[in-house]
């Protein structure tokens, strides 16, 4: 990372739970590796070599048209660095939108079309998208303008972690701001 900035912690979301049956409808909540997906009817992990270019488990809402949104569960920023997705269950192109208000407060959105070939594509994020050079509180996905429905594995994210010398800082500071008050509570009279 450059001098001025801060280390950064990658992982993915790849729906390999091995003690979740596939095909197996949420209710609206799906949390792995520290980061929760929410949609408001529900969703599918799936397994199926006809619908991942891999035959891994990948993940579906459960009506096309919905889509989703994921943020971290202890509340941090992320970033997107990748993410494979594809149309449901035939060779036909399908699109997603990506958006949502970074922590800057510009609110971004950015469309992204398949091959059209059956199975999952990559999409890498990674320098080029607003998406992997912003932080978001959180990040909302959805089939965008063919009304196709859309399925989606490995999503991969950052997220942030202070440098040793800025939390050493801010400790530093709360020490010193804890002692002050502790003194002018010392100098205080009592009544």
């Amino acid at each position: 990372p450059e001098a001025d900035a801060a280390l950064t912690i990658s992982n993915i979301i790849d729906f390999e739970t091995p003690d979740v049956e596939t095909t197996t409808l949420f209710d609206t909540s799906f949390i792995q590796n520290g980061a929760e997906i929410t949609t408001s009817t529900g969703f599918y992990i799936l397994e199926s070599d006809a619908f991942a270019y891999d035959g891994s488990q990948s993940f579906s809402a459960r009506r096309t048209a919905d889509g989703f949104t994921i943020s971290l569960t202890n509340g941090q920023p992320l970033s997107l660095t990748t993410i494979d997705f594809g149309e449901t269950s035939r060779n036909a192109l399908t699109d997603i939108e990506i958006f949502g208000t970074a922590t800057t407060g510009q609110f971004f959105s950015e469309k992204y079309i398949s091959d059209g070939v059956l199975g999952l594509e990559t999409l890498d994020l990674t320098n080029d998208s607003a998406f992997s050079l912003y932080q978001f509180d959180e990040i909302s996905f959805r089939p965008a303008d063919l009304g196709r429905g859309a399925h989606y594995d490995n999503i991969g994210y950052t997220t942030a972690v202070p440098e040793p010398g800025t939390t050493a800082l801010i400790l530093g500071g709360a020490a010193l701001l804890a002692t002050g008050i502790g003194r002018q509570r010392a100098k205080t009279p009592k009544p």
